[in-house]
């Protein structure tokens, strides 16, 4: 069902300024045993409000089949990278402890409970809320207390009666998800203590308009925000951004942080000026980028029809949200690509959604003399081109972009 109003402003002022086909879930991945059904696909375009700015995705989809119709597979501690970015995270929260007395945090969208884990050592209480019960279960075996949901105004009065208001409220690549931010952001104000902070960590599409990237759209993801977007919904609840931190986590992430009982901080006016100054609120930007993204697909798709006109082997690296928007974009599917390689092993034995690619481990590379491997994560480290190429120094790597 298309989407009528803008999540935020609630004015029916929409436009359409990106379509990229037909897409199924990007974070779901395929077992075995239901490779025969076919999963949800809709068509994945998103809508600008002329009114305030905000983007997000035209066509509502159901919760329950973005998040429970599969095992959810991605663990916030899957890698290296990641592990340091949650442990730098939970020093910055604690940082803001100013009485360093031991505070309540309340983390919303938890996932495997990495994070919790990383606030509990620098002795403070935590509760984490996900709507996975996989995930779920994993946090709770780790010692992690977790409870299963999806948050809302009733579980924010039942963690409030069998603990207290929260402190601080976490939700890192959750506030994109939501469909209904004014609900949300109505048991934000239930649970949150008057001093408190309610902290977001997101994709900021600034970076990804400039760099004319889709690999943060996908259907898991309804809202794509700017600081005017998060400042016009902050406000309508008499929340004030106190602070912004743009990271290279995920390939470019902002973490912004509000509360009721400060002032904005003077960098909102820096940002709101700069995305301004690149006009990424009007939808007049938007059809060089549709151009540019059609010119790049038609450009790698020659680029890899050149490399394997001698049937050389194709492996896509990384069984990522991004890397299933990219292969359903550009029609590559098991036909083409042989295996996906990937160190989780919630998603080795597992297929990608609609192209149906076989998720393996790493070692694959070794059963080949030659290979082509195509980065599908937001970046490849150094380190790991040096493991595979380990593996395998006949590797030919293909950058998606």
């Amino acid at each position: 069902m298309r989407r009528k109003e803008c999540l935020i402003c609630k004015e029916a002022k929409l436009t359409t300024v990106l379509d990229l086909g037909l897409q199924p879930f990007a974070d779901t991945f395929i077992p075995e045993n239901l490779l025969h059904e076919t999963e949800p696909i809709y068509p994945l375009k998103i809508d600008l409000c002329d009114c305030c700015g905000h983007i997000q995705t035209h066509i509502e989809t159901n919760p329950d089949d973005r998040y429970s119709k599969y095992e959810y597979s991605f663990l916030s501690s899957s890698s290296g990278i990641a592990k340091k970015h949650w442990q730098e995270y939970a020093k910055d929260v604690n940082e803001l402890t100013t009485n360093k007395k031991k505070l309540f945090v309340l983390e919303i969208g938890s996932n495997d409970g990495y994070l919790g884990k990383c606030v509990m050592d620098f002795g403070h209480n935590y509760l984490g809320v996900d709507a996975s019960p996989v995930m779920v279960d994993i946090a709770n075996k780790s010692g992690i207390e977790t409870w299963h949901g999806l948050f809302n105004i009733e579980l924010a009065r039942k963690i409030e009666k069998k603990i207290k208001k929260a402190d601080f409220i976490l939700a890192n690549n959750v506030f994109n998800h939501i469909d209904d931010l004014h609900s949300f952001m109505d048991s934000i104000d239930e649970i949150l203590s008057p001093n408190g902070f309610f902290i977001i960590e997101v994709p900021y599409w600034l970076l990804e308009f400039k760099e004319m990237n889709f690999g943060k759209i996908y259907h898991e993801h309804v809202n794509y925000f700017t600081i005017k977007s998060l400042k016009t919904l902050f406000d309508q609840f008499g929340f004030k951004i106190t602070d912004i931190n743009v990271n290279e986590y995920h390939g470019g992430t902002m973490r912004v942080y509000a509360s009721k009982n400060h002032e904005n901080t003077k960098l909102v006016q820096k940002y709101l000026k700069d995305e301004q100054e690149n006009s990424v609120h009007d939808c007049i930007s938007y059809p060089k980028i549709s151009i540019e993204l059609k010119s790049r697909r038609n450009q790698f798709l020659v680029n890899l029809m050149n490399e394997t006109k001698s049937r050389i082997p194709v492996i896509g690296i990384g069984a990522a949200a991004k890397g299933n928007t990219f292969l359903n974009y550009h029609n590559l599917d098991f036909k083409t690509i042989d295996y996906i390689s990937d160190i989780s092993p919630t998603k080795i034995g597992k297929h990608t959604p609609m192209s149906r690619i076989p998720i393996v481990n790493d070692d694959i590379f070794k059963n080949y003399n030659e290979v082509i491997a195509i980065v599908l994560t937001e970046n490849i480290s150094p380190k790991l081109k040096s493991i595979l190429l380990g593996l395998n120094p006949q590797i030919k790597f293909i950058d998606t972009i």
